[in-house]
């Protein structure tokens, strides 16, 4: 990537296609949830929590495969499924306060200068479109921000545990997948009325219940990674550690 801030001394003839750009996504094995996002990406994928590599907190996650580098949503470069987290749908553009328009771009999308694509700038302002999407990254950085609140609460009333994922090859290796966060239930109906009542108030409560629901979607990857595979899987389960 060669991210650039977005200016039209730099960018004015520079045109993009269409969004969301497939390839990008097709990169990535998850992606950083908004708070408001949760209960829509658990008609898709499991909703999960990860730690940050660098603060060690908790974000909320949508998973995408069972492996880096991958994506079981795209087949035949288009996503297939009814919820695109943000995250996946700003590329190529990112937040940067110090930009002009608030704006970075990366200026190696594959997208960028396409036939057919839109203008970036109109008589040197950004197009309506672009002024838009700065206003939709700043909404989601601060959509982010609220679901690491979400799980930073979870995690203060002892409810997420490690998830561990057990894939069972067809010679019988099997391969073990850490990293990974859920809510537990036992935790969730052992909470007291006075915290029960209080994550409900929160809204937490729901999305506790939601998060742990959408487990369920991990049978949806798995049937993914054998239709884009070709090699079925021939065991497959998880545990949340208690």
């Amino acid at each position: 990537m060669s991210i650039a801030p977005l200016h039209a001394d730099r960018h004015a003839r520079v045109t993009i296609g269409t969004r969301p750009d497939a390839s990008y996504g097709a990169r990535h094995n998850h992606a950083v949830l908004g708070l408001s996002e949760v209960m829509l990406a658990a008609a898709d994928y499991p909703v999960l929590m990860m730690k940050d590599g660098e603060t060690g907190a908790f974000n909320i996650i949508a998973l995408f495969s069972f492996a880096p580098g991958e994506n079981r949503y795209i087949v035949d470069d288009r996503w297939i499924a009814t919820w695109v987290p943000g995250s996946m749908l700003r590329y190529p553009f990112y937040h940067d306060a110090d930009a002009p328009h608030r704006l970075a771009i990366d200026e190696g999308c594959g997208l960028l200068n396409t036939a057919g694509g839109d203008p970036l700038f109109v008589d040197g302002h950004p197009a309506p479109f672009v002024a838009d999407i700065a206003d939709r990254i700043a909404a989601l950085l601060d959509d982010i921000t609220a679901a690491q609140t979400l799980a930073r609460t979870l995690a203060a009333h002892e409810l997420v545990r490690p998830l561990s994922i057990i894939l069972t090859k067809a010679d019988g290796h099997e391969n073990q997948i850490d990293g990974l966060y859920t809510i537990s239930e036992s935790a969730l109906d052992e909470l007291g009325d006075d915290a029960a009542l209080t994550l409900h108030r929160q809204g937490a409560l729901r999305a506790a219940a939601v998060m742990l629901a959408s487990l369920h979607q991990l049978e949806r990857v798995r049937q993914l990674h054998d239709y884009a595979s070709g090699h079925p899987l021939a065991g497959f389960s998880f545990s949340i550690s208690e």
